[in-house]
Parts: structure tokens; sequence; C-alpha cells
């Protein structure tokens, strides 16, 4: 069985891509939460002028009732200032939020896809598997596995290399993956095998499905 890093998202850069995204996410809260801060003191300090003013106002005259009015249309400005750099400042960040939320479904997404071949791969493959065998005991139904091995691959690619060797592994996953329409579930196992899930299907039917792809593979023919 052969296994090329290249042929795999390095666990690396996924862990680092999610670690950039938690970081972000966490900058956007701590931002909101200063935003949000300073919006309730100042409304508690505006607060506590209009009360001040409530209780001194009977007992100023005109001149001192005029000062009180402007230190009041004053609070109210800074008020309304803090409002609407808030609202703004949420604005922005449930737009941030949303470009977080796509780009961690793309890393997941990512993370469950074999790039050689765009199919599923075996970390996918192995929650589905656990998921539809779970299913399948619960209602009582049936669910078939079949693993599908390249013959002799190896010595294949030692003969034409890696380059040839990729293109049929690409070939094949194509057809396989012709072959996981509806509920099935197609992924790269690792190396030259593949995996196809059949949720609530008889072996009869896989059997079929498979026989299907393995003639349409073996009847490809190199006319360069």
């Amino acid at each position: 069985m052969l296994f090329r890093s290249a042929q795999h998202l390095p666990a690396v850069k996924l862990s680092g891509e999610i670690l950039d995204a938690g970081k972000s996410l966490s900058e956007e809260l701590d931002s909101v939460h200063r935003a949000i801060e300073s919006a309730r003191e100042t409304s508690e300090a505006y607060g506590q002028q209009l009360a001040t003013a409530s209780e001194s106002l009977e007992q100023q005259d005109a001149e001192a009732v005029r000062t009180m009015v402007e230190s009041l249309s004053v609070a109210t400005r800074k008020v309304r200032e803090e409002n609407q750099a808030l609202e703004s400042q949420l604005a922005d960040t449930t737009d941030e939020l949303g470009r977080l939320r796509e780009h961690l479904e793309q890393v997941r997404r990512d993370a469950m896809t074999d790039a050689l071949t765009n199919l599923s791969n075996r970390k996918a493959f192995d929650e589905t598997l656990e998921r539809t065998c779970a299913q399948a005991e619960a209602r009582k139904g049936t669910a078939t596995l079949a693993v599908i091995d390249i013959d002799h691959f190896k010595v294949f690619n030692d003969t034409w290399g890696h380059q040839t060797g990729d293109q049929v592994i690409r070939y094949v996953a194509s057809v396989i993956g012709r072959v996981a329409e509806g509920a099935r579930f197609a992924a790269r196992y690792g190396g030259e095998e593949f995996a196809v899930i059949f949720p609530g299907e008889t072996i009869h039917r896989a059997f079929s499905a498979m026989e299907a792809a393995r003639e349409e593979i073996a009847s490809r023919i190199d006319r360069k």
C-alpha cells in the first residue's frame, strides 16, 4: 500500500488555519465586548447626569438651568455617538463572523476530503460508517460496505511512475464516485484502496453496482 504526503492535506496546515480562525473570532468578540462596555459606562454616566439634573432644576436660576441643559445636550450627543459606534461595530462583527463561519466550514470540508481524488477521506469514511451502522441497527435495517483495491498497483506505479499512478487513481475514483449516487457514500480509504457504503441496500445491489464499475474501469484503453 502506497501513501504519499502530497496527496493529503497536511495536519499542521489544518491546525494552523483553525487556530487562526479561532484567534480572529476571539479578537472580534473582545472588540465587541469593549464597545459594549464603553457604551454601558457612557449610559450609566448619562443616567447619573439626568438624575442630578432632575434633583437640582427646581433650585437653580435661569443661567444655571441653561448651563445644565447644555451639559445634558453634550451628554446626549455622546451617548448617541457611542450607540452609533456600537451598532457599526456589531454590523462589522456580524459580517466577520459570517466570513469566519464560511472559512471554518471550508476547513472542515478540506479535513474530510482526499486532495488527490476529491472523494471523502479516511476520517470522513470512519465517521460515516459508524453513523450508518448505528442507524441501521436502530432501524433494524441493512447496510452494505464494498472495499475496492486496484490490483498490482505497486508494480504499475514502480513501472510507470507516480504521476501516471496518480492519474489511474483519479480515474478509478471518478468511476467509483459516480457509483455513489444518492444516499451512497464513496471514499478513498488509503493508497489504492477505496470504499463505498450502501445504506439500506442489500449485498446483491451493491455487488451489481460495483461490478458495473469494475467493467467500466477494465474497458478503459489508453490509445496514446
